[in-house]
C-alpha cells in the first residue's frame, strides 16, 4: 500500500512515462487531493475507472480456462497416449512446450512498445486489443487441435504472447490513472489484482468439470467476448488529441520519404522505446533485469510442471486444472496475507 504522497509521485511518473517523459524532467508536482493530469482531462462524462474492474476478473478466467488445457492439447498431438507418452514422445512434448513458452516471451517483449504508443491515443485500445489477442490465440490453438496440427497449435503462442498478462495490467494500469484523486489509485489497483487472483484460481477448476479439454477453448472465448462486449459497449473513455503523446512512427522523417530501411529502423525504434526508460535512469536498470530474469523463469514454471505430472502421473487437463488453481489460490492467500502485514508494520510504526 502506498500513501497519499507516495501516491502522488506513482500516479506522476505513471503519467511521464505514457507521455514519453522522464520522471524528473521539472515537470509540476501537486497535492495528494486532485491531480490535474493529463489523463484525469481525457475523462469522459460519467467515466470512472473503477468500471473496468469486471474485466481484470472475467479476463483471469478466461487466462486460466486454457493454462492447463493447453499444454495438454499438445500432448494430444503429440503422444499417441497423452496421459502416457513414450520416451521419444516425452522429447517432442517436453521440446514443444518450451519452444511456445519461448515463442510466446519474444512476443510479449515486441509488443510493449507499440502498446505503449497506443494506449498514448486512447486508453481503452489497449483492453481492446489484448482481448482481440487473446482470443486469437485461442482460435489458433482450437483449430490446430482440429486438424491435428502441432505447428499451428503451437503458432498460437504468438497472439498468447501479444496479450501476456503483463501486458494485460499494464493495459489497465493506464485506464486506472485516470483517476482525479491520488488517494484511490492504490485501491483500484488493489482490487484490480484481487479480481485477478481470484479469476485464475477458480477457472481452472471450473474448466475441469468439463466434458472434454477442448470444450475450455469455448469456456475462454466466451468470457473472452463478454469481456469486449463490456468493455466497448458498456464503458466510454476519452482519446488524448495531445500531439506531445501521439507520436508517430514516422516522427522527424520526409513524409516523401518511405525507404524500407527507414521503415525497418522506425519500426525498431518503437519495439525498443521501453528501454528508453533505463537509458534516462541507469540505476533502474538492476530492477529490469532482475524482473526479466524472474519473469523468464517464473513463464517456464508452470508449464514444465505440468509436462512433469502429465509424464510421471499420467495428469490429464483436468488434473492439472486442479494443480494450477491450488497453486493460484496458495499465491492470493500469501499475497493478501503479505498486504496485511505490511499494514499493520506501518500502523504500528
Amino acid at each position: 500500500m502506498h500513501s497519499g504522497e507516495e501516491q502522488s509521485e506513482l500516479l506522476y511518473e505513471t503519467e511521464a512515462l505514457l507521455n514519453n517523459q522522464t520522471p524528473d524532467s521539472g515537470l509540476p508536482k501537486y497535492g495528494t487531493q486532485q491531480i490535474p493530469n493529463a489523463a484525469a482531462a481525457q475523462l469522459a462524462p460519467g467515466f470512472a475507472p473503477a468500471l473496468i474492474l469486471p474485466i481484470p476478473f472475467l479476463a483471469a478466467v478466461g487466462v486460466a480456462a486454457t493454462a492447463a488445457t493447453t499444454v495438454f492439447a499438445y500432448a494430444f498431438l503429440l503422444c499417441k497416449d497423452p496421459t502416457k507418452c513414450r520416451s521419444h514422445e516425452q522429447t517432442a512434448y517436453a521440446t514443444t512446450v518450451a519452444a511456445a513458452s519461448l515463442i510466446g516471451n519474444i512476443s510479449a517483449l515486441a509488443i510493449l512498445g507499440p502498446m505503449e504508443k497506443l494506449v498514448a491515443k486512447h486508453r481503452k485500445s489497449g483492453l481492446v486489443l489484448w482481448l482481440i489477442f487473446r482470443s486469437m490465440s485461442v482460435v489458433v490453438l482450437a483449430f490446430g487441435v482440429s486438424i491435428r496440427s502441432i505447428i499451428v497449435a503451437v503458432s498460437g503462442r504468438v497472439f498468447q504472447g501479444l496479450a501476456s498478462d503483463n501486458m494485460l495490467h499494464f493495459a489497465l494500469n493506464t485506464i486506472y490513472v485516470q483517476t482525479p484523486d491520488a488517494r484511490q489509485l492504490g485501491k483500484l489497483i488493489g482490487a484490480s489484482l484481487a479480481l485477478y487472483m481470484v479469476g485464475i484460481s477458480v477457472s481452472p477448476a471450473i474448466a475441469s468439470f468439463l466434458p472434454d479439454f477442448s470444450a475450455s477453448f469455448a469456456m475462454a472465448l466466451i468470457v473472452f467476448l463478454m469481456a469486449f462486449l463490456y468493455l466497448v459497449f458498456g464503458i466510454q473513455t476519452a482519446g488524448t488529441k495531445d500531439p506531445k503523446t501521439s507520436v508517430t512512427a514516422e516522427a522527424g522523417m520526409p513524409e516523401s520519404d518511405s525507404s524500407l530501411m527507414k521503415r525497418m529502423r522506425s519500426i525498431l525504434q518503437t519495439i525498443s522505446s521501453p528501454l528508453s526508460l533505463f537509458a534516462a535512469r541507469p540505476i533502474l536498470s538492476f530492477s529490469g533485469f532482475s524482473l526479466f530474469f524472474y519473469t523468464s523463469a517464473q513463464s517456464y514454471l508452470f508449464p514444465a510442471m505440468m509436462v512433469d505430472t502429465s509424464i510421471r502421473f499420467g495428469f490429464d487437463g483436468a488434473q492439472n486444472g486442479y494443480m494450477i488453481s491450488l497453486a493460484h489460490a496458495m499465491a492470493s492467500v500469501m499475497v493478501d496475507q503479505t498486504e496485511a502485514f505490511l499494514l499493520r508494520i506501518k500502523v504500528e510504526t
